[in-house]
């Protein structure tokens, strides 16, 4: 390769990824062409002096034909992808000045000189696109850096050791693009300013939102969002704005899901279009018919594309005995860092029903489904804790020569890994029949239990699945949706967690920061991690101090990685009660344990360990209380080794809190983890995430790398209950 073809290749290198960015933005129709010509002409891209030739611009030619040429794998047609991308192509190298004549002939200029203004203009039959180039360009620390996707199943290399400059003063993160190419936010491109909040309004139309309704009368139950509450609704809640509306998008369809076991509803699904002001343009409109007398519920179900925006629940009353006033309550996602929501594959709600059970509301591309769950929760506590006790059983699991396998190997044998698959498809196959084949159930419930099994025994690619859920710390990953009748048939990917990118996030009045960019160049990526160093004499091994070995590799690897330690315990309570705490990552390795709802001191009583003393929860909730937010939206990472008292219901409250407190999210496990692997789940996992994997997809990558590569299941224990699209970006690697 001569000295001329490097630059070119490297340069046609990244513009490659910046164009498949461009063509998913433009598939998803979530920014707009306008807003990407304008965030390109801000921050221009600068074309190497050794490619301002004609051979340079040809082989850009060619890059884009290639790109034409490639049938997206949604099935869209290749002429509705041209047309979706002309406008924006057409800008992509728009910058430092007006376009030259175009040349309908498809000459080039010759190349020009490093101090000269290059420009050359290409018609195409389908789209027209600029380079140019001049030695005014904007200096390259001002531009935008092109998004840098990477395969979910990528090698990593070991962290590079280069030295790193002096720590600079911490400063407010900002967004930034995310890696994978599938949203943009793109620097140099102001949002736009908060508006009041509108209101989402639930009206029976023609009817009086002071009496009751009627058994067996038909009511016309309308949604649709006004600058202000309606007189007449017997429903309203604040919408999301800036959930519903990332930069860039003026206008959006939103699908509302109405669901009630009360009730007849003839069509379960309706649409309505909202602008960024005013009024909805349209409302979605439900005929309901209540089918008995008392309080009465209907649950309504806004989202986009299957990912959750809101919800509300109206209590009414049907006939006239006992009537009373209706009663609303709604919870949303967190509009305070939102910048977009993607389409999900797969939408799940659980939530508590009235006066027992569950109601649960699934949703792919295709249509829904609902249906009441005879489950109630302290039944469901005892079948996630008996789902447990079989998990511990693989922890505990030892060969024939009495070795702890699990706890003392990261590459388990063939014969114990398939002892694991036995034991933990069992224990997931009864938590898959507790809710959809529970004794005495629904036919309702069967029918989305034979829907999730059939969605998910299909080989095509992994679905990115959501799932929203309120008082139900359901460990989905674990869920098994095959027959365990024959042992010869058991398959791991059987288990959800194997099969697909999960992300569970309880339904709460705020959901924290919901950003997908932990932005890493603000001027640092903020990490905290807050150890117990106990351990280390406990379990006589050196985890601990392998692991403060490790992130100061990697805060000299990283320049922009800026690293702060605690170990005690008032560091880490201090920490949590300071709004200046500029935490993006708190991660955490120590022993956790936690009481069941019903025992001495409730969840409260839930404590983490450092390495001089224990906080309870509740010692957190008063000390480090929820109305000191943390301003750097942390991903919390509780990384609990041999924590043998660990329960489902620890993460229902330690999840609530770091949410309330404005964390986007929690990872953890859903029971004891052998320390051997949890420091090298660790290990794999932040080399990856510093990478600019989003987190849902490692997730899944990283449990199969675990699984193929070392015969070890155990990565079904951790859990994502944050948003699957979160990623570090720019990505440390970059």
């Amino acid at each position: 390769m001569s000295e001329t073809d490097q630059p070119l290749q490297d340069y046609l290198s990244t513009y490659r990824q910046l164009l498949e960015s461009i063509r998913q933005l433009a598939l998803e129709g979530s920014v707009s062409a306008d807003v990407i010509r304008t965030a390109l002409a801000d921050n221009p891209l600068e074309l190497p002096s050794e490619l301002a030739a004609s051979a340079g611009a040809d082989a850009i030619t060619r890059e884009l034909d290639h790109l034409f040429s490639i049938r997206p794998q949604t099935g869209l047609p290749k002429a509705d992808l041209d047309s979706a991308m002309r406008e924006v192509i057409a800008s992509v190298f728009a910058a430092n000045g007006e376009p030259s004549e175009t040349t309908r002939d498809g000459t080039r200029h010759a190349g020009a000189s490093p101090n000269t203004r290059y420009s050359s203009t290409t018609d195409h039959p389908t789209y027209r696109y600029t380079v140019s180039r001049s030695a005014s360009a904007v200096p390259r620390t001002q531009r935008a850096k092109p998004p840098m996707p990477m395969s979910a199943g990528a090698e990593r290399d070991a962290i590079p050791i280069e030295p790193a400059p002096p720590a600079e003063p911490h400063a407010a993160p900002e967004a930034a693009p995310p890696a994978d190419g599938a949203g943009l936010e793109l620097a140099g491109t102001p949002p736009a300013p908060a508006a009041t909040p509108r209101i989402l309004n639930a009206e029976i139309v023609d009817h009086d939102p002071a009496l009751p309704l009627n058994v067996g009368d038909t009511y016309e139950i309308a949604f649709g969002v006004d600058e202000a509450k309606r007189s007449t609704a017997i429903g309203s809640a604040p919408v999301a704005e800036d959930v519903v509306f990332p930069p860039g998008v003026d206008s959006v369809e939103l699908t509302v899901d109405l669901q009630g076991e009360d009730f007849v509803i003839a069509t379960q699904k309706q649409t309505f279009v909202l602008k960024r002001a005013g009024k909805s343009a349209t409302k979605a409109r439900f005929e309901i018919t209540p089918k008995r007398e008392g309080r009465c519920t209907l649950t309504a179900i806004v989202h986009k594309d299957r990912n959750f925006v809101q919800s509300m629940t109206i209590e009414v009353s049907v006939g006239a005995s006992n009537a009373q006033p209706a009663v609303t309550t709604s919870e949303s996602r967190s509009p305070s860092a939102a910048t977009r929501i993607r389409p999900r594959d797969v939408m799940l709600v659980l939530t508590p029903a009235i006066p027992s059970g569950y109601d649960v509301m699934a949703r792919d591309a295709l249509g829904i489904k609902t249906a009441h769950l005879e489950v109630e929760p302290a039944e469901m506590s005892a079948a996630i804790t008996a789902a447990r006790d079989r998990l511990l059983e693989v922890v505990k699991h030892t060969n024939a020569d009495g070795d702890d396998v699990f706890q003392s190997l990261v590459a388990i044998p063939a014969v114990d890994q398939q002892a694991a698959l036995r034991i933990m498809a069992r224990a997931g196959a009864l938590l898959f029949r507790m809710l959809f084949a529970h004794d005495g159930g629904s036919t309702d419930a069967k029918e989305v239990g034979t829907w999730l099994r059939e969605l998910t025994s299909d080989d095509a690619s992994p679905l990115s699945i959501q799932i929203m859920s309120k008082r139900a710390p359901i460990p989905w990953a674990l869920m098994y949706v095959g027959d365990v009748s024959n042992d010869d048939k058991l398959d791991w990917n059987n288990f959800l967690g194997f099969r697909h990118i999960i992300e569970q996030l309880p339904i709460i009045n705020t959901l924290g920061n919901s950003a997908a960019a932990i932005t890493s160049d603000s001027p640092n990526l903020q990490v905290s991690i807050n150890l117990n160093r106990s351990i280390d004499k406990q379990m006589r091994k050196p985890f601990v101090k392998d692991q403060e070995q490790f992130w100061s590799d990697a805060a000299t690897a990283y320049p922009l990685l800026k690293v702060t330690s605690r170990i005690n315990r008032q560091d880490f309570v201090s920490a949590l009660a300071n709004d200046a705490t500029p935490d993006q990552i708190l991660y955490f390795f120590g022993h956790a344990a936690t009481n069941a709802i019903d025992a001495s001191g409730g969840v409260g009583a839930s404590t983490l360990s450092l390495t001089d003393d224990r906080i309870t929860l509740d010692d957190l909730k008063l000390l480090a209380p929820s109305e000191v937010r943390l301003p750097g939206g942390p991903l919390v990472f509780i990384n609990a080794c041999e924590s043998a008292e660990l329960s489902p219901q620890f993460y229902g409250g330690f999840v609530t809190y770091f949410m309330s407190k404005g964390a986007r999210g929690v990872i953890g496990t859903e029971c004891e983890t052998p320390a051997v692997f949890a420091v090298e789940w660790a290990t794999r996992f932040f080399k990856r995430f510093f990478a600019g994997e989003s987190l849902g997809a490692l997730t899944l990558a990283l449990r199969h790398e675990f699984l193929v590569k070392d015969g070890n299941p155990l990565g079904l224990l951790y859990a994502v209950h944050c948003d699957g699209d979160v990623q570090v970006n720019p990505s440390l690697h970059a």
